[in-house]
């Protein structure tokens, strides 16, 4: 479970938190952060926290992802639920996700690896939203299985309205080569803008 008294992003048993998940059954989860390899496995584990720990939270968070049209969705690779750090039995998680909401940048471009709820069975055509709450900071976050590779820009590959809220996207590094925001058509969405921004400030 999240101990909020230990700061941003720490659980109970010392591990950190890289994003967390409300789904359409009232639940919440976080996603257990390794500083490994795992950060990025297929296999993902996400553990129960209370809604009021999720609210809590969800306000170090700078990014929320979801459906426009409020569907649930689903992280298509193997995600487990646990009712709590000492389960290690679980569930499977299926088509149950409302909003993913992320600590930091990286934790959106690993979840894009493995497990990018945007490339599920059956999203073709799908408007996604992203929200920020925060700035944007492109940037690598130590602990967070950093030799995988280095940020360079934000990755959109599906349709999404994308809503600044009048926050900032910019990266800590002095690169004025490689754009901030890479888009790449949807599949199978050949004619379509893959984003529309607003409130954003770059």
């Amino acid at each position: 479970m999240l101990d909020i008294s230990k700061g941003k992003g720490f659980c109970t048993n010392g591990n950190a938190w890289s994003f967390i998940a409300k789904t359409d059954g009232g639940k919440y989860y976080y996603f257990k952060q390794y500083g490994t390899q795992q950060d990025a496995d297929l296999y993902k584990h996400l553990y129960e926290i209370s809604e009021e720990q999720y609210n809590i939270s969800a306000a170090e968070c700078f990014l929320t992802l979801s459906r426009k049209d409020g569907q649930s969705f689903e992280l298509p690779t193997t995600t487990t639920l646990h009712t709590s750090d000492s389960d290690i039995t679980g569930v499977p998680a299926g088509k149950t996700f409302t909003e993913i909401r992320f600590l930091h940048s990286q934790a959106y471009s690993y979840l894009l690896v493995n497990g990018d709820p945007t490339r599920a069975t059956g999203t073709d055509g799908v408007i996604w939203s992203l929200n920020l709450t925060k700035d944007w900071v492109i940037e690598d976050t130590p602990g967070f299985g950093s030799s995988l590779f280095t940020l360079r820009s934000v990755y959109i590959h599906y349709l999404c309205e994308f809503e600044g809220n009048g926050h900032k996207l910019y990266r800590v590094d002095n690169n004025t080569e490689t754009p901030l925001i890479m888009i790449e058509k949807p599949i199978n969405c050949p004619q379509a803008i893959a984003m529309t921004m607003s409130n954003l400030r770059i």
